[in-house]
């Protein structure tokens, strides 16, 4: 009989230890500082609460509607949301908050995160499958915001540094 309870507890409870990863949308967070001299650095806010477990990429490989050059030559680092999640408005800084952060790459994305001075930009975006991240996701991008150093402008071409 202490075996009816105790099952019926843990469906009642189960729900509440299950985490859901935040998908994101265009605009749901902004890059508003980008650090191109040593170190580089760049910080973004967010406008909706997000989960623990949601992961985030931040890449400066260029991109265009068709996705990241093959391969791109540049790297990435993955953010993931700490225990707690985020709330509207919380800011992340890469260099404040650097143990959520980890160098990612994939068959696209190939080598390391460094923000060019003479202009670059950074693209956020998730894998489009998988709001808890992937080890494809430069493959399947979900783009969430993108900013430029070089000009007011993006090129269009992707595979122009």
């Amino acid at each position: 009989m202490i075996r009816k309870p105790l099952f019926l507890i843990s469906l009642f409870l189960a729900p509440l230890l299950l985490n859901a990863q935040t998908v994101l949308q265009p605009g749901d967070i902004a890059i508003f500082l980008a650090q191109s001299d040593t170190p580089d650095d760049f910080a973004f806010a967010t406008f909706v609460d997000m989960d623990a477990g949601t992961v985030i990429y931040f890449t400066d490989c260029g991109a265009d509607n068709s996705g990241f050059n093959t391969p791109c030559g540049e790297g990435a680092f993955s953010y993931t949301v700490p225990a707690g999640g985020l709330a509207i408005g919380d800011v992340v800084r890469l260099t404040s908050n650097s143990s959520d952060f980890t160098v990612y790459n994939d068959s696209r994305i190939t080598s390391s995160f460094a923000l060019s001075s003479s202009g670059d930009q950074i693209i956020a975006f998730q894998d489009a499958s998988n709001a808890a991240g992937s080890n494809n996701a430069g493959n399947n991008p979900r783009f969430i915001y993108a900013v430029t150093l070089a000009s007011t402008l993006f090129t269009g071409n992707k595979t122009d540094t």
